[in-house]
């Protein structure tokens, strides 16, 4: 979808601007977007990743419990949510926002790569394996055959590290 394009296009101009040097410029865009529209969602969660991308944990955490307070039906920052508070090592957090954002939303690949990496990082690899290889499952329901097959790469990798513990 077009509006799908745009998201992911604002999302990239985001990163290459944080590549420069210059993602105190994406906060203020984005703060300026909430100001402007503060019953616009999109604009909440631009202002998230904004703080994310440029690595200002606290600051995306208290632009996400505000914007939760907000749109407490929006899936997406409850992904944003999981990721900040991973970062900020509250993990048990983490793993409670990500199940929320699935519970709205049970399509979020996100989500579910987030869960993966987290469990095989902390060597969970029975759990990584489960994730990864439902991920493959709904990608390949999906359509996406490619993904499909690097995520039960990542599966087989943990199966096998089950299976040597």
């Amino acid at each position: 979808p077009e509006d799908t394009v745009y998201r992911r296009t604002r999302h990239q101009k985001m990163l290459l601007l944080v590549q420069m040097g210059r993602g105190q410029e994406n906060i203020d865009t984005a703060m300026d977007c909430v100001a402007a529209n503060p019953e616009e969602p999109e604009n909440w969660v631009l202002l998230i990743a904004a703080c994310q991308y440029a690595a200002r944990w606290k600051d995306a955490y208290d632009w996400f419990e505000k914007a939760v307070m907000k749109f407490p039906e929006k899936a997406e920052l409850y992904i944003y949510g999981g990721d900040i508070c991973k970062k900020l090592g509250r993990f048990e957090d983490a793993l409670r926002y990500w199940d929320q954002a699935l519970q709205a939303e049970n399509n979020f690949y996100d989500v579910m790569h987030a869960k993966a990496v987290y469990y095989e990082e902390i060597g969970d690899f029975e759990s990584a394996w489960r994730h990864w290889s439902a991920i493959a499952k709904r990608l390949r329901r999906d359509g996406y055959d490619i993904e499909a097959a690097a995520q039960e790469k990542h599966a087989q990798s943990c199966y096998e590290r089950i299976n040597c513990s």
